[in-house]
């Protein structure tokens, strides 16, 4: 259990530094990708009745459940290496997209940009299908977790936790009652799937201290997450960074990370009590939410933090 909970506290705190640095990128250097996606959460209202949360998060839900079910049929009538082709196409395009946000916002042509995008993106392809180690799937799900954060950077905090909320209620339902979530989680893993025996990079995986750079099996790694992990919570991470540089109070964020440290820790113990796979957003959405809302409440912040200004409406 020692070999998992430090693995778990190095992947919390090395997720935390990324949770800061995508909120330097985005509020402070006024990084930006696709800003259209956040039109599509504009039915999500910020101050909405109790009926209407409930019946968003209903939708958001089985949005959710569609897409998993897809997934699921895929994996079980075309293969493991359904979950991969699609992981990696997916990859292929964060990659591209956020190389080529980057790079323009550093003053670079639109069109050397997205060359450069495209190169990028096409040579982590390659490297993943033809080397073996944890450095490259992980890389290529945090550079995807980075593309979502920063696409949706101007959603609520409101809209964060209807989300976060629905997210939850389909985990739950995902793992305990359909099991479909730990098919396609077990078609993710390290099996020889095509030619290297990488993760997909729909997951991030803390190696083993012994296990150096190279790992060849899921038994090299001490500690699994799937990308869903970084991006609900983050979610919400963003829209605290957000209001906490709007009202000066940076301790709403440390409280959000905390939240995210200690929900992390917490799904460590569950899991190694319980012998079985955990959806680790139940224990991280709510510890997030917990964290910064507590801090909030603390310093007098909470009518701020949901009387929000910025965003969608």
């Amino acid at each position: 259990m020692l070999e998992m909970l430090s693995g778990a506290l190095v992947f919390g705190l090395v997720v935390s530094a990324f949770y800061w640095a995508i909120g330097a990128a985005v509020f402070k250097a006024n990084l930006s990708i696709l800003d259209d996606i956040p039109i599509y959460l504009r039915w999500i209202k910020k101050r909405g009745t109790l009926w209407e949360n409930a019946l968003q998060i209903a939708i958001i839900a089985l949005a959710f459940s569609f897409l998993l079910s897809v997934l699921f049929l895929a994996v079980r009538y075309l293969g493991r290496n359904a979950v991969v082709v699609t992981s990696l196409a997916a990859s292929w395009l964060a990659l591209c997209a956020t190389t080529r946000a980057v790079l323009r916002h550093l003053g670079v042509n639109k069109n050397y940009a997205l060359v450069v995008g495209v190169l990028h993106a096409s040579l982590m392809i390659l490297l993943w299908l033809n080397y073996t180690t944890w450095l490259i799937p992980n890389y290529m799900a945090l550079v995807m977790a980075a593309f979502f954060l920063i696409a949706f950077k101007n959603i609520t905090i409101s809209q964060t936790l209807v989300v976060g909320s629905a997210v939850v209620i389909h985990d739950l339902a995902a793992v305990f009652v359909t099991g479909m979530m730990i098919a396609v989680a077990q078609a993710a893993v390290p099996d020889s799937i095509l030619y290297a025996e990488n993760p997909a990079p729909i997951m991030i995986a803390v190696p083993k201290v012994y296990s150096g750079f190279a790992a060849p099996a899921k038994s090299a790694f001490s500690f699994i997450i799937g990308l869903g992990d970084v991006v609900f919570p983050g979610l919400i991470v963003v829209a605290v960074i957000r209001n906490s540089m709007r009202f000066g109070c940076r301790m709403m964020t440390v409280g959000a990370l905390g939240g995210y440290l200690a929900g992390l820790l917490f799904t460590t113990a569950v899991l190694f009590i319980a012998k079985t796979g955990q959806p680790a957003t139940i224990y991280l959405i709510p510890g997030v939410a917990l964290g910064f809302l507590l801090t909030a409440a603390y310093y007098g912040k909470i009518k701020e933090v949901f009387d929000e200004t910025k965003g969608p409406d």
